[in-house]
């Protein structure tokens, strides 16, 4: 983009980006509540966004029951849970409570067996690590030793000052 108008900088950037944002929106209504307030980075249209999709989720009144006709009836609301990457309705009634605790159950051995794999994996990493240290030591001890075994090696060649070189 800037390549294309090199003049123009961050503030057609920032325009185009914010009308991208703006289209990317699937809500026509929301769409023209974002463009109203004319935000001024593509932050705040998307603060904005956030705002009137909460204000909207706030005031809309969930689904009554069809059968009553007073303002104090029971509301009924559609329940969904997603269970691997797609959304189900749950059933009614007992049926729901039995699917719904046996999913729990589910999903604690899966909590379980996963806290025991974090368990296994944290010892192997211990151990990895106790087997580094001690190598680490193994090896200075080493140089140590070789240090005391020969120290004229240690010293190097500046160390022989009535040597010829050669």
């Amino acid at each position: 983009m800037v390549l294309a108008c090199p003049n123009e900088g961050p503030a057609l950037v920032n325009h185009v980006a914010k009308e991208a944002f703006v289209i990317a929106l699937s809500d026509p209504i929301l769409q023209l509540k974002v463009i109203e307030r004319e935000p001024k980075t593509v932050e705040d249209a998307l603060n904005i966004a956030v705002k009137m999709e909460a204000y909207q989720a706030s005031v809309v009144p969930p689904e009554s029951d069809k059968g009553a006709l007073d303002h104090k009836a029971k509301h009924k609301v559609k329940s969904t849970y997603a269970m691997e990457g797609t959304e189900q309705t749950a059933p009614a009634g007992e049926d729901g409570m039995v699917l719904i605790h046996k999913r729990l159950s589910e999903l604690q051995a899966e909590c379980t067996s996963t806290q025991e794999e974090i368990g296994r994996v944290k010892a192997q990493k211990e151990g990895a690590e106790r087997k580094a240290a001690q190598a680490a030591q193994a090896a200075k001890a080493a140089a140590q030793a070789a240090k005391s075994a020969n120290p004229s090696a240690a010293a190097g060649p500046a160390s022989n000052p009535g040597g010829s070189g050669n």
